[in-house]
C-alpha cells in the first residue's frame, strides 16, 4: 500500500465561480488560498512547498491586485511545480525575492532573500517581451503541480524533488492536479494552445495529461529556464528571442480563438 494520500481541508464558501463583473485578480488570490489548504500525507523523507499564508500571501494579492486587476483574456505558461528558491519564498513561479521587490515597487515585507537561478533568465525573456507589465498582461504562469516537494538524500539535505521523480507521488498528484488546472480554466484562458516549460519530462507528462483531460488543443514546449542557466548560458540572449518568438505565437493563437 502506498504511503502517499491527499486530505483537503474544507473551504467555507464559493472560490471559484467567476462573475462576468468579477476581476482576475480575485480568483487568483482565491486559487492560492485553496492550495495551501490542500493537504498531502507524505513519507518523512518528501514534503511539500506550501509558502502561501502570512507575508507570502499579503505579497501574492498585492501582485495579483497590481497584474490581474481585469477581466481580460490570458494565455497560460505552465512550469514543473514550486522550488524552494523562488516560488517556495515568494509564492510565485519562476521569482525569487528581488524579481518580486521589482515587480511590485516597493520593498517585500518579512521576506527572506533568495536567488533562484531560473527566475534570472525567466525575467530576461520577460523584458525581451516587453515588460511585466505587457507579459502579465497576455500571460498567467502557474505549474502542472502549483505545490511543489523536497526530499531529504543521502547527505542530509532538502532539496527539491519534482511531482514525476516518483511514481507514488505522481499517481498522488495527479487528482491534485486535475482540480487545481479545472479551476484555473474557469478563467479566461487561451484553450488553443499552452506554454510547457521543460522539454523532456515535463512536457511529456502534460503531454500525456491533456490528452486524457483535453484541456488545450495544443501543448507546446519550450526549454526550462534552469536548464538554460546551468547549461546554455552563453547563449541565453538567443533562448531569450526564442521565447519572444513562441509566446508572441500563442498571443496570436488567443487573438483568433
Amino acid at each position: 500500500m502506498s504511503n502517499y494520500y491527499t486530505k483537503k481541508e474544507p473551504l467555507k464558501g464559493s472560490f471559484f465561480y467567476l462573475s462576468s463583473m468579477e476581476n482576475l485578480a480575485k480568483h487568483l488570490i482565491n486559487f492560492y488560498a485553496f492550495i495551501q489548504h490542500y493537504s498531502f500525507e507524505l513519507p518523512p523523507d518528501i514534503k511539500s512547498i506550501q509558502p502561501y499564508k502570512d507575508e507570502v500571501f499579503e505579497n501574492i494579492r498585492s501582485f495579483f491586485t497590481t497584474y490581474y486587476s481585469d477581466t481580460k483574456p490570458r494565455s497560460l505558461i505552465l512550469g514543473i511545480n514550486p522550488g524552494r528558491k523562488g516560488a517556495g519564498v515568494t509564492g510565485l513561479p519562476f521569482t525569487d525575492s528581488q524579481r518580486l521587490q521589482g515587480l511590485l515597487n516597493h520593498k517585500v515585507s518579512n521576506q527572506n532573500q533568495s536567488y533562484e537561478p531560473s527566475s534570472e533568465f525567466f525575467y530576461k525573456a520577460i523584458a525581451q517581451y516587453g515588460g511585466p507589465k505587457k507579459f502579465y498582461t497576455d500571460f498567467i504562469v502557474s505549474s502542472v503541480s502549483p505545490v511543489g516537494f523536497l526530499k531529504y538524500n543521502e547527505k542530509k539535505n532538502w532539496v527539491n524533488y519534482n511531482y514525476y521523480d516518483d511514481k507514488a507521488l505522481k499517481n498522488l498528484c495527479i487528482p491534485f492536479i486535475k482540480e487545481t488546472m479545472d479551476l484555473l480554466l474557469q478563467l479566461p484562458i487561451n484553450r488553443k494552445q499552452v506554454l510547457c516549460l521543460g522539454s523532456g519530462k515535463n512536457f511529456k507528462e502534460l503531454q500525456a495529461l491533456n490528452e486524457t483531460y483535453c484541456w488545450f488543443e495544443v501543448v507546446t514546449p519550450i526549454e526550462h529556464p534552469r536548464y538554460i542557466i546551468q547549461y546554455k548560458r552563453k547563449d541565453m540572449d538567443q533562448y531569450s528571442l526564442k521565447y519572444t518568438r513562441v509566446l508572441n505565437s500563442i498571443k496570436k493563437s488567443q487573438l483568433h480563438s
